[in-house]
């Protein structure tokens, strides 16, 4: 998509003039080489960055709450020239910035912030589900039977890549805490709950809702008792809640 785009671009614009910021580009980039990415584009932009909505200091000035991005936007709206201008430059200036840090420090938050996206897809994509069912929810349209079965075939892989990323977290510990075994043990061992937790939370409390997605006469059934899948609701909070936990206490440690 980004080189259909460039190629536009390329017809009106000079390559000094193209600054690109690609969110959580590393999930995009082969082989999440996020520097092989770059590389590829280098000739056809001045500068590209990959960003996150962390507290890192550059990211939240460039797409925070009140950040440059969110500025420029409301400004695009109010038609103020002058004002989108400025921002333009200030967006200008933080996407070479961030385009320029070769390695992004990592934390614990860091890498909770990568693993959310997994189910925060899920969240979506369940909200959209139960928003086009009828009221009376006696049978599905062609568009909510395409959407189940996709959250159904989805449903394994993406646990797939949650205990993947999981593993990952246990490695960035154990680096970062190789010199400390007392703060590395403590910590292993809360992330080593939380995967147990997880990995039987589909059988456990949230079995039947998950085992819901399985086929639309199950779902239609499960929805009679809880219409709004208030289960799987409580289970992504708890998820994120039991995650946030492992963070505060490694900072809390650690740092």
């Amino acid at each position: 998509m980004l080189s259909q785009i460039l190629k536009q671009w390329g017809k009106t614009f000079s390559k000094e003039n193209i600054y690109v910021a690609v969110h959580a580009l590393s999930d995009y980039a082969k082989g999440k080489d996020v520097d092989g990415f770059k590389n590829e584009f280098k000739d056809r932009v001045n500068y590209i960055c990959d960003f996150h909505h962390t507290n890192d200091a550059l990211y939240t000035q460039f797409c925070g709450k009140d950040g440059a991005l969110i500025k420029f936007l409301d400004a695009v709206k109010k038609n103020g020239k002058k004002t989108v201008r400025a921002y333009c430059e200030e967006i200008i200036e933080l996407i070479r910035k961030m385009s320029e840090e070769r390695v992004k420090k990592r934390t614990l938050g860091f890498l909770k912030h990568n693993i959310d996206h997994i189910y925060g897809e899920l969240f979506l994509d369940i909200q959209l589900l139960l928003q086009d069912i009828p009221k009376k929810k006696k049978k599905l349209s062609k568009k909510s039977i395409r959407e189940l079965r996709r959250i159904k075939n989805g449903l394994e892989e993406k646990k797939k890549n949650f205990n993947k990323h999981l593993e990952i977290m246990k490695a960035f510990i154990e680096d970062k805490y190789k010199d400390d075994k007392e703060k590395k043990e403590i910590i292993l061992k809360e992330i080593n709950n939380f995967k147990e937790w997880f990995n039987k939370s589909f059988d456990g409390k949230y079995k039947e809702v998950f085992d819901a997605f399985s086929n639309r006469e199950k779902f239609l059934k499960y929805l009679e008792k809880d219409p709004e899948c208030k289960n799987f609701f409580e289970w992504h909070k708890e998820l994120d809640e039991r995650l946030e936990y492992i963070v505060v206490k490694e900072k809390q440690i650690g740092g």
